[in-house]
């Protein structure tokens, strides 16, 4: 069904829902997959509204330090700038001091 002047059926909502748009249904219920993206308007759905845990590793691009809260954290992370820099290697329990070119100092397993 294609809704040409959606303002008519819910009047108010035009700068969240532009038409025309279609929608599929059976039976006077809404299909799986049946409101496609162009009826949802940017900024629509809050953060209330996302299930939590549904949010995949795929869907995210990047993510900041302090976004991170956890009391264990393992993997390998990389502290400076430049050439030199320290590592921090939970991965195999140990701290390295490179100097861009080799490994100068390394404390924990080796």
């Amino acid at each position: 069904m294609v809704i040409y002047d959606w303002t008519k059926y819910y009047n108010g909502l035009t700068t969240l829902i532009k038409a025309p748009y279609s929608l599929q249904w059976v039976d006077g219920v809404i299909e799986d997959g049946g409101i496609l993206e162009n009826l949802i308007g940017d900024g629509a759905v809050s953060t209330t509204k996302i299930q939590d845990a549904a949010i995949t590793n795929a869907k995210i691009s990047n993510i900041s330090a302090d976004k991170i809260i956890t009391s264990t954290l393992t993997a390998q992370v990389n502290v400076g700038s430049g050439t030199g820099y320290v590592r921090l290697d939970g991965v195999n329990n140990r701290i390295i001091i490179h100097d861009g070119s080799h490994p100068r100092i390394v404390i924990g397993n080796v």
